[in-house]
C-alpha cells in the first residue's frame, strides 16, 4: 500500500474513499466520485483496479480544516506553491531533469515542512512514479487541476511547457485574489481604526468624566445619559460581552464551513450589492482561465470540467460545473450546458458558442477571462468609491456623538458658573 494515486473524474454527487490493487499487485488509496457505490466499483474496474475497501468519504470538520494548514507537517501556502512552480518551470525549461531540479530545491529549502514535500516528490520519481502521480499524494497542496495539466503535459512530452502554462495561470489567479483582498483592505482599516477610537473614548475618557458628571448634580443631556449608561454597562459586563461576541462569531464561522451552512454563505456572497457581482465575475474569470489552460495543455474537455469542480470554493459554481460536465459527456455542447446552468452571463455564453463554432474555443476562453478581470477591477473601484464615504460618514457620526455627549454637560456647567 505504498503508492497513492489520484482520481480526477468528478461525475457524481457522492465521493467515496477506496483502497485497491492493480494488476501488478501495487496498492493505492484515493477518492472516486460516483452516484452510487456500484457505479464507483464499476469505475475502478474500468481502470483495472480491484477494490479492497470502499466507503463514503467523510468531509473534515471545521476545526480540522482550520488547524490543518498551520499544523500539517507537509504544507505550502499559495505563495510558496507559486514560487515552487515558477522555479520548477524555469529550471526544467533550461534543460535540467526533474530529479536535478528537485535536488537543488531540496538543498535550498530551509523550512522542514517544505523540504519534506520536495524530498518525497524526488523519492517518488526515483521509484518510477510520474510527476503528476507524485504530486497527487498531496491533494491539500496541489489541486486536481494542477495534476490534470501536468499529466497531459507528460503524456505529450511537453512537461516544461505545461509547467510554464500552469505557473502563468497560478500567477493570474493569485493576482486576482490579491486585487480583491487589496480592495477590502482600506475599508477594513477605516472600520477598525474608528472602532478603536470609539473604544478608547469609552474605556479611558468617559470613566474619567463620569465622576465629574455625577458631582455636578444636574440633569444630564440625553446623549450624555446614554453614553454614561453604556459606559457603565461595558465596565461591568465588558468581558462577558466580548466573550459572547467572539463565541457567536466562532459559531457562525463553524456553521458557514459546514455542509449545511456553506451553501447559505456562498449564496449570500453572490447576492450582496456590488460585491456579489465582483464575486461572480471573479469566479467566472477563474473558470475561463483554468479551462483554457487545461484545454491548451491537451486535457480532454470532460476531464477538464471535472478538474474545475474542485477549483472553485463556491458550492453553487461547483455543483453547476458537475452538471455541465455530465451534460457534455451526454453529448450537449459546452455553450448549451453553461446556458442551462446559468454559470456564465448570456453574453459570455454567446462568445463561448462562437468559439466552439469557429474552432477557437481556447482563445475565446482567454478573451472571456480578460474581459471578466477587467470588469472585476472596474467594479472594485466602484465599490471603493461607495464604501469609503459611507464608512467615513458612519465613523464620523459615531465619534461626533461621543464628543457631543462629553461636551454638552461641560458647556452647561460653564453656563451655570458664568
Amino acid at each position: 500500500m505504498s503508492r497513492v494515486s489520484a482520481h480526477k473524474e468528478h461525475r457524481g454527487a457522492h465521493c467515496y474513499e477506496y483502497v485497491a490493487v492493480d494488476a501488478q499487485g501495487a496498492g493505492c488509496r484515493a477518492l472516486v466520485h460516483a452516484d452510487t457505490q456500484k457505479a464507483a466499483i464499476a469505475q475502478l474496474r474500468d481502470q483495472n483496479l480491484i477494490p479492497l475497501e470502499l466507503r463514503e468519504y467523510q468531509e473534515k470538520s471545521s476545526w480540522d480544516r482550520f488547524r490543518a494548514p498551520a499544523f500539517s507537517p507537509c504544507s505550502m501556502n499559495r505563495h510558496e506553491r507559486l514560487v515552487f512552480l515558477e522555479r520548477l518551470g524555469t529550471l526544467v525549461d533550461a534543460g535540467l531533469s526533474l530529479d536535478e531540479v528537485l535536488g537543488a530545491m531540496e538543498n535550498e529549502e530551509k523550512l522542514g515542512r517544505r523540504r519534506r514535500v520536495v524530498h518525497t516528490l524526488r523519492d517518488d520519481l526515483r521509484s518510477g512514479s510520474s510527476f503528476a502521480q507524485a504530486l497527487a499524494k498531496y491533494p491539500r497542496i496541489f489541486p486536481p487541476l494542477w495534476i490534470s495539466m501536468l499529466e497531459a503535459g507528460e503524456r505529450a512530452g511537453q512537461l516544461a511547457a505545461a509547467i510554464t502554462r500552469l505557473a502563468r495561470f497560478a500567477e493570474d489567479e493569485q493576482s486576482l485574489r490579491h486585487d480583491v483582498q487589496g480592495a477590502l483592505a482600506y475599508p477594513l482599516f477605516l472600520l477598525l481604526t474608528g472602532l478603536g477610537v470609539c473604544m478608547f473614548l469609552l474605556v479611558r475618557v468617559v470613566p474619567e468624566l463620569r465622576g465629574l458628571f455625577m458631582d455636578m448634580r444636574m440633569e444630564l443631556p440625553l446623549p450624555t445619559q446614554l453614553l454614561v449608561t453604556f459606559s457603565t454597562g461595558m465596565e461591568k459586563h465588558g468581558l462577558a460581552v466580548l466573550g459572547g461576541v467572539c463565541l457567536c462569531g466562532f459559531g457562525l464561522w463553524c456553521f458557514f464551513q459546514s455542509r449545511t451552512g456553506r451553501p447559505v454563505w456562498d449564496a449570500l456572497c453572490l447576492r450582496l450589492p456590488i460585491w456579489g457581482v465582483v464575486n461572480r465575475q471573479q469566479h467566472q474569470a477563474q473558470i475561463c482561465g483554468a479551462l483554457s489552460a487545461l484545454l491548451q495543455s491537451g486535457v480532454p474537455l470532460s476531464e477538464a470540467l471535472g478538474a474545475l469542480c474542485s477549483l472553485t470554493q463556491n458550492v453553487k459554481f461547483s455543483k453547476g460545473l458537475h452538471r455541465v460536465q455530465e451534460a457534455v459527456v451526454a453529448g450537449t455542447s459546452l455553450a448549451s450546458a453553461f446556458r442551462d446552468e446559468r454559470i456564465l452571463r448570456p453574453f459570455d455564453v454567446q462568445m463561448l458558442e462562437a468559439g466552439e463554432r469557429g474552432g477557437r474555443l481556447v482563445s475565446m476562453l482567454q478573451t472571456m477571462q480578460k474581459l471578466a478581470l477587467r470588469e472585476v477591477k472596474i467594479r472594485q473601484k466602484v465599490m471603493l468609491s461607495l464604501v469609503e464615504p459611507v464608512l467615513i460618514l458612519a465613523l464620523g457620526s459615531g465619534v461626533g456623538f461621543l464628543v457631543l455627549a462629553v461636551l454638552l454637560p461641560l458647556f452647561r456647567m460653564s453656563e451655570l458658573v458664568g
